[in-house]
């Protein structure tokens, strides 16, 4: 399902591009194929999360795959908007270059994460996991307040 978000602006070329993508990003395939997530946009953004009326129970008591799906999802979202603008001409280099940049750090983050998860205990990988997400979250906090 896709939400359109308050715009205040009038629709553009781009806007139109990107509600396309959107709508074509709904339909991407999932685990049990139930498309368990929510899309809406607001402008430019895209805001990606799990619809849990999709989840199925029986299957799924955890939830586990529902996230990973809607990860998933969150990942090949920007891969379809982008295309999206590039099909209608609205892609411009200043904003895929820095895409690019955070596309190629993204997937390498996920290769390395998978070898560090393989080769180390549960307990340990979950523990360091959190510590580096409470540091950036910190970090991340004090550049607001303090302007780091």
């Amino acid at each position: 399902m896709i939400q359109s978000g308050p715009s205040t602006s009038a629709p553009t070329r781009a806007a139109a591009a990107l509600e396309r993508g959107a709508r074509l990003a709904v339909l991407a395939p999932s685990v049990h194929n139930t498309q368990p997530w929510l899309l809406e946009l607001r402008g430019v953004e895209l805001h990606v999360r799990p619809d849990r009326s999709r989840q199925l129970r029986a299957m799924d008591p955890t939830g586990r795959e529902l996230v990973q799906s809607v990860g998933i999802n969150a990942f090949v979202c920007p891969l379809a908007l982008a295309a999206a603008l590039m099909v209608h001409g609205e892609l411009r280099m200043e904003v895929a270059g820095s895409w690019v940049v955070a596309l190629v750090f993204s997937v390498a983050g996920m290769y390395v994460g998978q070898i560090v998860r393989q080769r180390t205990a549960e307990q340990v990988f979950r523990r360091a996991f959190f510590i580096g997400l409470l540091a950036l979250g910190t970090y991340m906090c004090l550049r607001g307040l303090v302007g780091l």
